[in-house]
Parts: C-alpha cells; structure tokens; sequence
C-alpha cells in the first residue's frame, strides 16, 4: 500500500528585498530538495510577497516511517539555510 506525505513549509525571507532575489533563493532550495529527496516542490502561497512563501512539498513510499526521514532531513537543511526562516509546518499522510 503507497502512502502518500505532504509536508507545508511556513517560511520567512528576512534579507530579501525584491521578488527577483526571492526566486533566486527559492529556486535553489526546490533544485536541491528535488535532486537530493526525489520530491515534488512547489511555491504555494505568498507569492507577491518578497519576504514570505509557503513551500508545498510531496513524496509517496510504502513506509510513514521512511516519509518521516525524507521530511526530516528537509527540516533540517532548510533550518541551516542562514537565508531563510522556518515559521511552521505541518506533516500530512493520506
């Protein structure tokens, strides 16, 4: 049986003073987690806002367990990134 995680990442830009440099950021955050976790990223919300987004983040395994360690491991290299914020987020399985 496939279990399906999603993940909602409340994050804050604190440097950012345009949306071009927000892109910047935000592209190389979503390059990353796709290549390293084999995930699916997307920009949810906040998105005329400079200093503000909302990243959706989606994978499917046959274990919570293993899902668990994907979102994990993302919490925490978005919690080093020195560019950005983590405000909240919220883990989902269907």
């Amino acid at each position: 049986m496939s279990i399906i995680g999603y993940c909602s990442f409340d994050i804050h830009l604190p440097g950012c003073q345009s949306l071009k440099e927000k892109r910047m950021i935000l592209l190389s955050i979503k390059q990353k987690l796709r290549k390293d976790f084999n995930v699916a990223v997307s920009e949810l919300e906040y998105n005329d806002l400079w200093q503000r987004t909302l990243l959706g983040i989606v994978t499917v395994s046959n274990s919570q367990s293993t899902i668990n360690g994907i979102f994990d491991k993302i919490n925490i290299i978005l919690e080093k990134n020195p560019a950005i914020e983590v405000v909240d987020h919220v883990r989902t399985f269907y």
